[in-house]
């Protein structure tokens, strides 16, 4: 059963599962009612709704963590969640794509199977041999968060073999998908993988 936690960035059309869990943060209640979704837990500081819904779970504005770091502790805490996707992660606030990204990383280190779904692409976090779907021709991008050693690939154009990068590099920039599915084999290091959702 997925766990989908919807944040408060740019919207766009997502497929609802009947079995999914929902948990709203903040301002995209809005955007859920508009639409006919129906969270299962709503919760956040509402400093963007500027009103609570009924039956929130609130907390407040000056604390230490977002609200969608707060929505993933309580789907581990409440859920034993062990697959979390995170929508409407991009857009608005820069600065809280970064800290949505860290969240995965958080994840990935718990054994979590999470990604996060923005209006263009879904964004990974690996530290190990991974398997992902994606249309053939969809632009594929690997961003290392620290020195990062890739032991081989497949169904992208531009293999990796025994490939090194670090932060500091754009190496891994603009791939493609070659196969509708491909694998990276990260064997030391770590790093988020971006895959392109359109077809253009």
């Amino acid at each position: 059963m997925r766990t989908i936690i919807a944040l408060n960035g740019e919207k766009f059309d997502f497929d609802f599962s009947d079995g999914d869990r929902i948990i709203c943060c903040d301002g995209a209640y809005e955007h859920l009612k508009s639409i006919g979704v129906k969270p299962d837990v709503i919760l956040g500081d509402f400093d963007s709704l500027n009103y609570v819904p009924e039956g929130a779970k609130v907390f407040p504005a000056e604390k230490d963590y977002t609200d969608g770091e707060l929505a993933y502790t309580y789907a581990m805490e409440n859920f034993g969640a062990d697959n979390v996707v995170f929508i409407y992660a991009g857009g608005k606030r820069e600065d809280h794509f970064l800290g949505n990204l860290a969240i995965l990383i958080k994840a990935a280190k718990a054994g979590i199977d999470c990604r996060a779904v923005t209006r263009f692409s879904d964004v990974y976090y690996i530290e190990s041999l991974r398997l992902f779907s994606a249309h053939v021709g969809a632009t594929v991008s690997v961003v290392p968060v620290k020195e990062t050693l890739i032991k081989r690939s497949d169904g992208l154009k531009y293999a990796y073999d025994n490939t090194k990068m670090n932060v500091a590099s754009t190496l891994g920039i603009s791939n493609i998908a070659i196969k509708s599915e491909f694998f990276l084999d990260i064997v030391d290091g770590g790093a988020f993988v971006f895959i392109n959702k359109t077809k253009d």
